[in-house]
């Protein structure tokens, strides 16, 4: 990353560095290691509570010791995830950013702004010496994005400051006083594989059709699934209708989504020949997905706010083993009589099926 082309300078500096330490979910030693000789190198003050958390605090600059303590807080976690044909362990690797006009991008992965940004923010003002500030605490919490264990195991009394920021959204020059709630629902097909009938053919592909073999989409409950493969078995002497009705069916969503999807890629091959899902199984599992919500469903009825989604559903991932299709679906809102209902409606469909 040519940091000389981002501004704030000293924060894409912090962030750069960042990047170059694995910080998965439930493995973040090597960042709490980096924070602490961070702390050390600067004579900060550091700790680290039982959970993993983080606090380095800075005295405040000449004049400003009668402000209150303020604490920032970021999570040091981040969501992995890649490309399907990218080369990546995100438990030893850095991640590799380029610059593309206004946006930084990462090459394959994903980039760990979330919450990246916001420990790099931190760490440019505990690293300053021209920035007048009252007493700061920077805490850096642990295992945000599977669960905020951190969060929920910080110890009573680890900081002094009665004021928090909350360092973890989207956008510049705001500040929200509220963040939307959060379920999974998880829905799993258990199933005895069984030999497709001899004249089936199998396909590779990556959307659905009739009898399902394997069915791989999505990593993570909390990202929008970037790829997927799916392999099935259909009459031979369908097969050219299949590939057929395959085409259509791929230039039609490429029209629909030509403005925000412009980079989409479609498969559909043959495949060697493997156990099937039992043909119940397989079409309820079909139908179950066609059924749920995914996507926004409504926005903020306040009007100030009318642009903000209100409430939402992904069907996040979707996996299979030797005998389980699991389906995990990802429910959010700002109103929790609406999350509560979206997630009842995504378990019906499932108990449905």
């Amino acid at each position: 990353m040519a940091n000389i082309e981002l501004k704030p300078a000293r924060v894409f500096e912090q962030f750069a560095k960042i990047n170059q330490i694995p910080r998965p979910s439930k493995h973040e030693e090597q960042m709490i290691k980096y924070l602490q000789e961070f702390a050390k190198a600067r004579n900060l003050d550091v700790k680290v509570d039982k959970t993993g958390n983080v606090l380095i605090s800075k005295a405040a600059t000449k004049g400003m010791e009668h402000v209150p303590t303020v604490v920032l807080q970021s999570h040091m976690d981040m969501v992995c995830d890649k490309l399907v044909d990218v080369e990546f362990d995100f438990h030893k690797d850095a991640i590799q950013t380029y610059v593309d006009g206004e946006w930084l991008h990462a090459k394959g992965t994903t980039l760990g702004a979330d919450d990246g940004i916001g420990v790099a923010l931190e760490l440019a003002i505990l690293d300053s010496d021209d920035i007048k500030h009252g007493p700061i605490e920077c805490l850096f919490t642990r295992d945000e994005e599977t669960g905020l264990t951190g969060a929920f195991g910080l110890e009573a009394n680890f900081m002094t400051g009665k004021y928090l920021i909350n360092l973890d959204s989207e956008d510049e020059g705001q500040i929200f006083v509220s963040c939307a709630g959060g379920n999974s629902t998880t829905a799993t097909f258990s199933l005895d594989r069984e030999q497709a009938p001899e004249d089936y053919f199998y396909m590779e592909q990556n959307k659905l059709d009739l009898r399902l073999s394997q069915w791989n989409s999505g990593k993570m409950h909390n990202a929008i699934p970037r790829d997927g493969k799916i392999l099935f078995a259909v009459p031979a002497n369908h097969k050219d209708e299949v590939k057929a009705d395959w085409n259509i069916f791929s230039k039609n969503v490429e029209d629909e989504f030509h403005v925000t999807d412009t980079s989409m890629e479609w498969s559909l091959q043959s495949a060697d020949a493997a156990l099937v899902m039992p043909k119940q199984v397989s079409h309820n599992a079909i139908l179950a997905l066609q059924a749920l919500d995914n996507g926004p469903l409504t926005n903020c009825q306040d009007e100030a706010l009318a642009y903000m989604v209100e409430t939402s559903s992904n069907v996040a991932s979707i996996q299979t083993s030797e005998d389980k299709l699991v389906i995990v679906s990802s429910q959010r809102s700002n109103v929790m009589s609406n999350l509560e209902n979206m997630t009842n409606t995504v378990r019906a469909c499932f108990e449905l099926a």
